[in-house]
């Protein structure tokens, strides 16, 4: 993990840490999407199902770390569908990358001089390209505990009043064990997340509310670190045979710290990642995504998909980055993020209008966030947790978009003339009574008889008359003069 960005001393500014993959053509680019429409097989239900009775049947069976031990046919069951939900058809090179990654912290930088900001002591080493998503999410993770939580060890997800508002730089430069102990939160914060955030799919049963953590415990004499990886199915089955459930945030927590040396092995990150796949349920995962049966690792380059991403930072499998959901008809719907997470996601491909990233995702209720570009993965993050915060202008439009959103399922920024009543339907409580009638709001939004409303038409029709747009709009526009115009001499004296 490599610093970069500012190194100004103001707390409030947020700086980077990047993790680098290798840089891909567009030739690899086509070769990836192609090899990933490919048919795959797909983990059955079956085997989740055999999988979860085995967990439950264990629970009479409590191991010394207060977990329940998984084994026998439920753990050969668990191995063939986690090679099919995570890896498919994938090439050795793959499976090198998968099986050479752990989560542990590389050397701390030095600081640079005086006044320059702490050296980061709790920055994961990254030595494979492709586990860099279950990096990104970890370290995401890590550093809210490191900057936002006055309590270690307590139990605390997203929108809990105990969180700091702001935090000390000097949290960067954590001793190690005030590191170590936020990692562990962090990924305890991740695996109960997964196991309880409700779920929008259907025709599957909901999340258990009990995590599984699968790191296979430490053999009695660690093997050498220049020994040769074991092979794929063996690495896997190891990892689901030690399978083992918590029933409790603080469970989970003993459960990993109890495999901390496995976590920090050659599978480490892939352990993890089976880790909350099943606890999030495989049957569950696959109905939260769009297609069910793809891999999800890129069988060339061995990174995640987005819903592997999303699992990780939201606690729902979901390829959309939007919020909420859009039903295109026909029994299809595209799932996005249902609550503001506790961290966010930015990336590059929105500004090439690939992707829509949603305001829940961009102001998550702690103000870090992973910034995905075409090549890898970086952690911005601010140490006030205002900076994630929407104005209370923005926050009314942003409710406003989303309801038009669920009537704009291509994102084309605008909908047919016929959607506008149910539109105006679904609108908050606030709008009834202050918006004009049918007719004469149908006038205002197409005012050419294009039979299409868009949505700057449909927000200039609307926001201003919320309640409470109007002083928050006067507020505004007031701002906005005083921040003085430059004039010919302050130019002229700026080139000077």
């Amino acid at each position: 993990v490599a610093e970069a960005g500012s190194t100004s001393p103001a707390s409030h500014f947020p700086r980077c840490f990047e993790m680098t993959t290798a840089r891909r053509t567009e030739q690899e680019e086509l070769e990836a999407a192609l090899a990933l429409s490919l048919q795959q097989q797909s983990p059955r239900q079956d085997d989740d199902d055999e999988l979860r009775r085995a967990l439950a049947l264990s629970l009479a069976t409590e191991s010394a770390s207060g977990g329940c031990a998984v084994g026998g046919g439920a753990a050969d069951s668990a191995t063939a569908a986690l090679l099919a939900v995570i890896f498919g058809e994938t090439s050795p090179a793959v499976a090198q990358q998968w099986l050479g990654q752990g989560i542990s912290f590389a050397a701390a930088p030095a600081a640079s001089g005086d006044g320059d900001a702490p050296a980061f002591t709790a920055g994961l080493a990254q030595n494979q390209g492709g586990p860099c998503a279950v990096l990104a999410a970890a370290q995401a993770f890590t550093l809210r505990r490191l900057l936002f939580d006055p309590e270690p060890r307590a139990r605390k997800l997203q929108g809990a009043q105990s969180w700091l508002g702001e935090a000390s730089e000097e949290a960067l430069a954590a001793p190690s064990e005030a590191a170590a102990e936020a990692l562990l939160c962090g990924l305890t914060d991740i695996l109960w997340q997964a196991a309880v955030a409700p779920s929008g799919a259907e025709g599957v049963p909901p999340p258990r509310g009990v995590s599984v953590v699968a790191l296979a415990e430490e053999a009695a004499e660690a093997a050498p670190e220049t020994a040769d990886p074991p092979p794929l199915h063996e690495a896997v089955g190891a990892i689901a045979g030690a399978a083992a459930e918590a029933r409790s945030w603080e469970e989970t927590r003993a459960l990993l710290s109890a495999r901390a040396s496995r976590l920090r092995g050659g599978s480490g990150a892939l352990g993890f990642l089976c880790s909350v796949l099943l606890t999030r349920g495989l049957a569950l995962v696959a109905a939260e995504r769009d297609d069910g049966e793809a891999p999800l690792l890129d069988p060339t380059f061995g990174h995640c998909a987005q819903e592997a991403l999303s699992l990780m930072l939201t606690g729902a499998a979901v390829a959309h980055l939007f919020d909420g959901e859009r039903n295109l008809g026909g029994g299809f719907v595209l799932r996005g993020i249902r609550a503001t997470p506790p961290v966010g996601l930015l990336s590059e491909l929105e500004a090439l209008r690939y992707v829509e990233v949603g305001s829940r995702l961009k102001c998550p209720s702690s103000p870090i966030w992973v910034v995905a570009s075409q090549t890898h993965y970086s952690i911005l993050f601010a140490t006030s947790a205002s900076a994630a915060a929407p104005s209370a202008l923005e926050a009314l439009e942003e409710e406003l978009q989303r309801r038009f959103a669920e009537f704009d399922g291509d994102g084309q920024g605008f909908v047919s003339i016929e959607a506008l009543r149910p539109l105006v339907s679904s609108l908050p409580p606030e709008y009834s009574g202050v918006l004009p009638d049918y007719d004469t709001l149908r006038k205002e939004v197409d005012p050419d008889s294009l039979l299409i409303v868009t949505w700057d038409a449909f927000q200039r029709a609307t926001l201003p008359r919320h309640p409470k747009a109007s002083a928050l709009l006067a507020a505004a526009t007031a701002a906005a003069a005083a921040v003085p115009l430059p004039t010919a001499d302050a130019d002229a004296a700026a080139a000077a």
